[in-house]
């Protein structure tokens, strides 16, 4: 009834509310304030200097650590060992030993357990006696001495 005689009441008014009952918008607490100028490029100075004179010595001499440990490491474990097995002289190692490197054979490095595979035939290239030879660490060659030359060494 109201509406038709031009009048406005209460019920016609907006529905949202004044702007003085809205409350103002809470900052983020993951973003800081932005600092003034100056601030901010002493802040960016103090990294940088902070990373150049305190971070990259240290981050230098933990490589350096871990580098020379890694250096002594291999040298304990590797060349000290190929040194030692190098020296033949005043050892007992010379008649019980035939290589300067350190490795037990078992039974799965081995590629023949016939004497008879072991033979290079007399007929055999010089390829195929190289290969026999590389696949079975050794070869026999016989007739290499003359029945003569082979009485004599037996009877000394």
């Amino acid at each position: 009834a109201m509406a038709s005689s031009g009048k406005h009441s209460v019920t016609d008014a907006p529905s949202t509310p004044p702007a003085s009952t809205t409350q103002p918008a809470q900052p983020n607490p993951a973003v800081p304030p932005a600092a003034p100028a100056g601030r901010r490029r002493s802040r960016v100075m103090w990294r940088f200097l902070r990373s150049l004179l305190v971070e990259a010595p240290l981050s230098l001499i933990f490589v350096g650590f871990v580098a020379s440990a890694s250096l002594l490491y291999i040298y304990d474990a590797y060349v000290t060992e190929i040194l030692m097995a190098a020296k033949w002289r005043r050892t007992d190692r010379l008649p019980k030993e035939y290589t300067y490197y350190k490795r037990e054979c078992m039974r799965e490095d081995m590629t023949a357990f016939d004497a008879t595979n072991l033979v290079i035939r007399s007929d055999a290239t010089a390829a195929q006696s190289t290969q026999q030879m590389m696949r079975h660490g050794m070869g026999l060659i016989g007739s290499v001495l003359t029945p003569e030359t082979t009485a004599k060494l037996r009877e000394f």
